[in-house]
Parts: C-alpha cells; sequence; structure tokens
C-alpha cells in the first residue's frame, strides 16, 4: 500500500534506534512483497466475517520466524507486511480515503511519484541503498514469484527530480507523521518478537496463542507522541 520510498524511509529512521545485521537484504526484503509478479505475496485474507482484508503476519512468522531471527532480508519482508497494516489504518480509518471511488487509487499513486524526490532527501536515501540479489534459492521465493531485476530498476527510477506539483491526498505532512509512527511501532514490535510476544494482532481479536493486545491505545500513545512534524 505504501510507496517502495516510504518503505525504505522507515527502516532508514529505525536504523538510529535499532542495530541490523545486513542493510542490503534489510533495503531489498522491506520493499520485496511489491515486486511479486504471482502469488499472495502480501498474505491477504479475510476476517471479521469477510467484511475486512488484514494480512497473515501469524502464517509468516510460523514458516519463517526462524529466518527472521538470522536474516534482514526475512525481517525486513515481515516489516513491510506491519507498514502496509498500518497504513491501511492510517489513510482508511484516520484519513477516510477509499479506493473504490474512482480515481483515487491514481491519484495516490501519482502523489508518490510526486513525494518520492521530497523523501528521499528528507530520510537520505539513495539509489545505491538497492541491491539485486538472487533469491531464488531462498525459502522466501516459495511464497510468491518475485522480479526482482524488475523491482530494483523500477524503484532506483523513482530517484528522479520533478518540478513541484499539486497534491491531492497525500500531503508531506501525511507521509512525515505516518513514516514516524511506522517507525516507532515497527521497533516496538521487534522489541516484543524479542520476547516472543507480538504487538500486532488482527483486528478482530487475537490469533491463536496470541493475548490481545490493545491495538489502539499504541496507536494514539504514538500519535500524541509526534503530533508535530518538521515539513
Amino acid at each position: 500500500m505504501a510507496s517502495s520510498m516510504i518503505h525504505l524511509a522507515i527502516v532508514q529512521e529505525m536504523r538510529k534506534k535499532v542495530s541490523f545485521r545486513d542493510i542490503n537484504r534489510l533495503f531489498l526484503g522491506v520493499i520485496l512483497p511489491d515486486g511479486a509478479v504471482a502469488g499472495n505475496s502480501h498474505l491477504k485474507k479475510k476476517i471479521c466475517e469477510n467484511t475486512r482484508y488484514t494480512y497473515d503476519l501469524e502464517f509468516f512468522r510460523d514458516r519463517y520466524g526462524k529466518y527472521m531471527e538470522k536474516d534482514d532480508l526475512y525481517l525486513g519482508y515481515y516489516l513491510h507486511l506491519i507498514q502496509d497494516m498500518l497504513y491501511r489504518r492510517f489513510m482508511y480509518g484516520e484519513h477516510g480515503w477509499n479506493s473504490s471511488v474512482p480515481g483515487n487509487v491514481e491519484k495516490l499513486h501519482r502523489d508518490y511519484e510526486i513525494l518520492n524526490e521530497y523523501v528521499s532527501k528528507k530520510y537520505g536515501l539513495s539509489q545505491e541503498m538497492i541491491q539485486e540479489l538472487d533469491l531464488t534459492k531462498e525459502p522466501l521465493a516459495q511464497l510468491a514469484e518475485f522480479d526482482v531485476k524488475g523491482l530494483i530498476k523500477e524503484v532506483r527510477g523513482e530517484f528522479v527530480q520533478r518540478k513541484e506539483e499539486k497534491l491531492s491526498i497525500l500531503t508531506r505532512q501525511m507521509a512525515n507523521e505516518y513514516i514516524v509512527r511506522a517507525m516507532e511501532f515497527c521497533v516496538e514490535e521487534l522489541k516484543a518478537l524479542s520476547k516472543g510476544n507480538q504487538v500486532w494482532t488482527v483486528l478482530c481479536g487475537a490469533g491463536k496463542n496470541q493475548k490481545p493486545y490493545h491495538i489502539e491505545k499504541l496507536n494514539q500513545k504514538l500519535k500524541d507522541k509526534n503530533r508535530k512534524y518538521v515539513i
């Protein structure tokens, strides 16, 4: 849901608080779900009596948890799913965005294109951060078919200058707010995972063997903590 540039900005900010093992694998992992050309890369599933979509984080942890502990490619992939779930709440829930309104998806994607240069400069991103890796022998390749070469080319192409244009939906302030909140949320998730727990649970109740977590309480805490954002 969020743009690749925004995903990269979040993990770039996380590096100020978290030590990662392999930055190249982390950066590729956090954009990789959007590089799938076949398969359910986001692990989408219906919940709440088929009235909502979520991402099956429990499935990912069960299948790839042991890899997440030692490989930042898998950790980055998991963080992408967390960030997209939070972004859905941010856009749909807090800002009333509706993808079913004609033209809304196109407007949001155009805003991404306009904001890419701003986000890349503000958060110190560069093309060199995104390196192509061979995933053919990775267990992750069983989840979906990924066009890594095409993804790298596309994301590197987003580092371009363009003239100032009017934004339709996603403003700079909104982007900054989301990036800061998502960074804080992901840091909390990693802390929880290190203790054998997790912060995120599905919206209609906790998954099996999970204690329900009051996600709204944490979300409000992050909103209160980050009320002002520098543009």
